[in-house]
């Protein structure tokens, strides 16, 4: 506007005026931005892949696939189309990502997750050529050794059931499980647990914290128990009743409202990360170790059993002589 005005007046100097006072209009020229809220206005969303984060600066106006196809690109994600993957709020919403971050009020540094297998609106999508495509396993032989091994959970299902732990959904290469504490009434229902086969057992089985009922990943504080794993004698109580305990939490995050993971030999995630490299997933191949019976008797073990009832606070303290060594 500065430079427009300033022409403005070099001409006026220049030309024969008919009157001294006359003069020149104002224009106003205005900033494409201005008085457009919010046409650049730009905020960081955080993306959940695969319990990774992946933060991208966002335009507000833009559709919510701008930003998603980036943080798919830079997870390495991006050869599995955009509408092969559900993307949900922390609270399990799914959103559509042809509309606007705009529409959905989305604050600065939310987060928001990626699920594979499913389409925009929740509608199942068909990708089993594309991930088998994607294995590093032969896909028959992947398949065979995931039905082998829910089979084998579903033979004996029902006293499964019955320690509180509900198999949800089997859909290759992913098995869904609800974990509750029947013996505490009501009952709740801690957490649930996503099971991922892919590429098993040339990979161990990767464990995911999830809602059980909306499959949203979990953050630590989420998950309703610790893992606690005893690290010494159980001590005789105090005066008051208390007992000193010194106990390791199996589950493992970098902070509160981060994604959790299992910190236990035979799990992808515990082998993937940079401090176990020298305990190799090789050496537990082929044993017990990393099966789906052994994961989930990890998880009951150490996140169910030793629950014995609820605190004033709704807490759930585990009883110390039920926390296996």
């Amino acid at each position: 506007m500065n430079d427009f005005n300033s022409k403005g007046a070099d001409e006026k100097q220049d030309q024969p005026s008919m009157r001294h006072d006359a003069q020149l209009p104002t224009v106003n020229v205005e900033s494409p931005n201005r008085d457009k809220p919010g046409n650049d206005q730009r905020i960081t969303l955080i993306f959940i892949i695969n319990s990774k984060e992946y933060a991208e600066e966002v335009n507000v106006n833009q559709p919510l696939h701008v930003s998603a196809q980036k943080a798919l690109h830079t997870s390495n994600n991006a050869t599995r189309d955009i509408k092969q993957w559900t993307l949900q709020t922390e609270a399990g919403d799914n959103l559509d990502i042809e509309s606007k971050v705009e529409d959905y009020n989305l604050e600065d540094g939310a987060k928001l997750f990626f699920t594979p297998g499913a389409g925009i609106g929740g509608s199942v999508v068909q990708i089993e050529s594309e991930t088998e495509a994607m294995s590093l396993v032969d896909p028959q032989i992947a398949r065979t050794k995931y039905q082998e091994q829910v089979t084998n959970f579903r033979s004996n299902e029902a006293m499964q059931r019955a320690r509180g732990i509900l198999l949800l959904k089997a859909e290759f290469p992913y098995v869904l499980f609800g974990f509750a504490v029947p013996r505490i009434k009501p009952t709740p229902i801690l957490f649930g647990v996503k099971i991922d086969f892919s590429d098993f057992d040339l990979q161990p089985l990767s464990v995911q914290f999830v809602d059980p009922f909306t499959e949203r990943p979990l953050r630590a504080e989420e998950v309703g128990s610790h893992f606690f794993k005893r690290t010494g004698t159980v001590q005789t109580p105090d005066a008051n009743g208390g007992i000193q305990l010194d106990v390791q939490p199996l589950l493992q995050f970098h902070a509160p409202d981060g994604l959790p993971f299992l910190c236990v030999r035979g799990i992808r995630e515990y082998h993937n990360h940079p401090a176990h490299t020298g305990d190799s997933w090789f050496l537990y191949r082929n044993t017990e170790v990393g099966t789906l019976d052994h994961i989930i008797n990890v998880l009951y073990n150490y996140g169910i059993n030793p629950l014995m009832g609820y605190q004033f606070q709704l807490g759930l303290p585990p009883d110390p002589n039920r926390i296996p060594a």
